[in-house]
């Protein structure tokens, strides 16, 4: 019987190697596979987030050109009704003052009419009788007469007072009509301010939960997919026009601010640009600073710059000019000593910027989301 020949230790090791690469093989294919899947999950995850934050941006700038149109009406009746009050203050002021002439005037004309009362009806007959010449008849001819003068010109400007008293009155029945409607319409329009303000506090707090989303799934992305998501939702926060990165905005505005760049001072500025949420070009804080060349993003008036220059300048004026009469200082103070972002979020929320927006948590809400992701937040 043949003998068989035993297998050689070379075609053992072959044997085996061709089984860890199958092996390797099955896992590397596998695992391509999930990633390939993950991928999928994750572009999936992005267009609908993209078109839900696309759809929330148009919502929240609808909702916000409606306010500006609303705090117009409110702005104009409460202008209105100061105007109304001036005039009234001032109708009020003549109305006394003629009334104060007219009493003194009637009471001339009263002391006339007990004068004459008491001297009886011949009384002026009876001074041009008693003339012992006649010089001292024209004197005393002229002196019936000065009287008679005298008493029908009081008793003409006794009529005409009247008479001006009468209209004083329907002028301020009028002005005070007037600001009764003004205040009631005042009233109705901030009712109506106030229903736009919540619709608008809605809108802000379904775009930041999505943004929230989208900040979370760009995170745990690869990079080249990262990179894509992040410029493709750099448009849909920021609009297509003119638009810096909420980092790179940060630290040339700290710039133009003569302020370091610390990551304290980044970290507060993009939660500033995040709270804002606006697309106005080359204005993420949303300034109504008039400059050359810029055009109305909405009927609030805030405006689309030229250039990033101009809209970093127009920040910057909007925030030195109005300090003294906004409290912008302690913004400033901040931003020049670095102070913690929470304390600077602070002065922010506590200045007339954007006072009792977001329900009193105007940037200090965003700032611990964009610390904890300050990468992401700022390469929007």
């Amino acid at each position: 019987m043949q003998s068989r020949r035993p297998a050689t230790a070379a075609g053992g090791r072959a044997a085996a190697i061709a089984l860890i690469v199958a092996v390797f093989a099955g896992i590397a294919s596998s695992a391509s596979a999930d990633t390939n899947s993950r991928l999928e999950r994750a572009r999936s995850q992005l267009a609908a987030l993209s078109a839900q934050a696309k759809s929330e941006v148009a919502t929240l700038a609808r909702v916000q050109n409606q306010m500006g149109v609303m705090q117009n009406k409110v702005d104009a009746a409460r202008a209105r009704a100061e105007s109304t009050a001036a005039t009234l203050t001032q109708v009020q002021a003549q109305l006394q003052q003629a009334q104060a002439d007219y009493d003194s005037l009637q009471g001339r004309l009263d002391a006339l009419a007990r004068d004459a009362y008491m001297q009886g009806p011949g009384s002026g007959i009876e001074a041009i009788l008693g003339a012992s010449s006649l010089s001292d008849l024209n004197d005393r001819v002229e002196y019936v007469q000065a009287i008679s003068q005298n008493d029908a010109t009081l008793a003409h400007q006794a009529a005409g007072l009247a008479a001006s008293l009468s209209q004083q009155q329907a002028d301020l029945d009028g002005l005070l009509a007037s600001r009764s409607q003004a205040l009631t319409e005042i009233a109705s329009q901030q009712e109506q301010l106030n229903t736009v303000l919540e619709q608008q506090q809605a809108a802000v707090d379904a775009l930041n939960a999505t943004r929230d989303r989208v900040v979370s799934l760009i995170a745990s992305l690869q990079a080249t997919l990262r990179a894509q998501a992040l410029s493709q939702f750099g448009v849909t926060f920021q609009g297509s026009g003119g638009h810096a990165t909420y980092g790179n905005w940060a630290g040339m505005f700290l710039q133009t601010m003569g302020a370091p760049t610390c990551h304290s001072n980044l970290v507060v500025v993009v939660a500033w640009q995040v709270s804002e949420g606006t697309q106005a070009a080359w204005n993420p804080l949303a300034t109504t600073y008039d400059m050359p060349g810029a055009t109305p993003f909405n009927s609030a008036g805030v405006k689309n710059y030229a250039s990033l220059q101009q809209g970093l300048d127009a920040t910057r004026l909007t925030i030195v000019n109005g300090a003294p009469a906004y409290h912008y200082g302690p913004i400033v103070s901040n931003l020049k000593a670095c102070s913690d972002p929470a304390a600077t979020a602070q002065a922010i929320n506590a200045s007339s910027w954007c006072r009792g927006c977001a329900g009193g948590h105007y940037v200090t809400g965003n700032v611990a989301a964009v610390e904890a992701n300050y990468d992401t937040y700022a390469a929007l």
